[in-house]
């Protein structure tokens, strides 16, 4: 066996998921089903009629199961609404990724009717001859690669989705080939395949003739997530905001379980900046609905990610205010939880105000507070770049895509209670040679110093991944 085959085999042990609580049901002849994938349902008992249907997806390394505990069978007990959960299969993809990038450079995927996008198509129709679902209400939602393919499912079939989920995911179309998968997943590395909204939305209106309205998004990304980098979801809230032709700065945000919330337009498009949470499902206790149990890409944050996307679809009953009005979900200024410590401070030490920069820049940030520091956030021009758990608080800021003049570094830093604070400077962004060589880190290291020390799970996927790349590239070479 060569080595990296028994790198890719170590690393699907490492991670198998456990076997689920809940029954999942094969399905088969759901027609000619051309990505060869694998169905399965999971129908509650009593469901009443003209019922909704979550399509869920799920990541590397995983098999349909492996989403049952993040918390969506129990949800779907609860509410009421069908699930199908197509599976990938090893002769597709090594590590039963979704193929979101194509197929060995094929892109067949990513194309209307073709692939595993019209195996998944004909698994909805499948659903909707065999039980009564209301054509109106289904939803998809997916983690990972799960999450890309969702995102490629409501470029490709627009009408056929009411919402989405897109949880630790990539834009449609950020990549066509396995090497601009593997650039893709490290966004902050590859500031070259970023895009403008307009041209990240064309990409979504150039996969159907759809002349209707668009499916709603709902976005989460862990903020120390470096298997995905978390830049991913920038482009996301670019992506899904133009195509819904509303503005890109958030109408509303606010802090729920320590965790932030942005919401676009009249709540089109919605995006959660999960708090210290490497490529992984939130799940836990929360204000509003607990759910799951942590285990393999599976992560206890104190919010349920499963019941935020079906509270986002409508399934819940509860009726969002508009963007803006506020749920009681908190405000995020530090007023402080009873435990008497205050705001953190924080100052940023390097670049200093009024500095010329370009290229890589490092940002190092010092942060302190009585009851410890739980991580730092670092932002340019209002937009997350990053956070690091761990002092030195450092991020790295790859520079090329932004547009000369200046620009504004912000470090936030959080406490246990999510009391804040922050430091900006300004920083200068010119033509010409800068001593960014010093800023200049490979972006795996970088990811293991982000996230405080990469281990368990996150590591393993992480050389999962690095073997599938090596064995796409093989195979496509034969």
């Amino acid at each position: 066996m060569s080595r990296p085959t028994s790198y890719a085999l170590l690393a699907v042990i490492l991670l198998w998921p456990a076997a689920a609580a809940a029954q999942l049901v094969p399905v088969s002849n759901f027609g000619s089903n051309p990505g060869a994938l694998d169905m399965y349902e999971y129908v509650p008992d009593g469901m009443p009629d003209d019922a909704p249907l979550v399509v869920l997806l799920h990541g590397c390394s995983q098999q349909a199961s492996g989403m049952n505990p993040t918390g969506f069978l129990e949800l779907a007990d609860e509410y009421h609404f069908y699930l199908v959960q197509p599976q990938q299969r090893t002769a597709n993809n090594p590590v039963s990724c979704f193929n979101w990038a194509g197929e060995y450079g094929d892109p067949a995927n990513l194309v209307r009717g073709q692939g595993e996008n019209q195996s998944m198509k004909q698994m909805i129709d499948k659903m909707k001859a065999d039980h009564s679902i209301d054509p109106a209400r289904v939803y998809i939602a997916g983690f990972s690669s799960g999450a890309a393919f969702a995102a490629v499912m409501m470029a490709t079939w627009p009408e056929l989705f009411d919402a989405g989920a897109v949880m630790s995911g990539v834009p449609y179309r950020c990549a066509t080939t396995v090497q601009g998968a593997y650039d893709c997943m490290a966004l902050g590395s590859h500031p070259n395949l970023k895009k403008s909204p307009a041209q990240w939305g064309d990409l979504v209106r150039a996969a159907s003739n759809h002349d209707g309205a668009y499916p709603r998004v709902i976005l989460f990304h862990g903020t120390s997530d470096t298997t995905v980098h978390p830049d991913n979801m920038i482009e996301l809230v670019e992506q899904w905001t133009d195509v819904h032709g509303i503005d890109a700065e958030a109408a509303a945000t606010e802090m729920v379980a320590g965790h932030e919330r942005r919401r676009f337009g009249d709540g089109e498009v919605e995006a959660w900046r999960i708090g210290g949470m490497v490529h992984a499902v939130a799940i836990g206790d929360a204000p509003d609905h607990g759910c799951g149990t942590a285990g393999s890409f599976v992560s206890d944050k104190g919010l349920c990610e499963a019941y935020r996307a079906i509270r986002f679809f409508g399934l819940t009953g509860e009726e969002e205010p508009p963007p803006g009005g506020g749920d009681g979900g908190g405000g995020g200024d530090g007023g402080g939880d009873g435990d008497g410590s205050g705001a953190p401070t924080v100052s940023i030490l390097s670049p200093s105000e009024g500095t010329e920069v370009g290229g890589s820049v490092k940002i190092e940030a010092d942060a302190s507070d009585d009851g410890g520091v739980t991580r730092v956030e670092f932002l340019v021009d209002g937009m997350l770049r990053g956070a690091d758990a761990s002092a030195p608080y450092t991020n790295v800021w790859q520079s090329a895509n932004a547009g000369d003049g200046e620009h504004t570094i912000t470090a936030i830093a959080y406490d246990a209670f999510d009391n804040s604070a922050e430091a900006t400077v300004t920083v200068v962004l010119g033509e010409g040679d800068f001593a960014a060589g010093d800023g200049t880190v490979d972006p795996i290291s970088w990811g293991c110093a982000a996230s405080g020390g990469r281990t368990g799970a996150g590591a393993g996927a992480l050389l999962l991944l690095a073997a599938a790349f090596f064995l796409f590239r093989r195979r496509g070479a034969e």
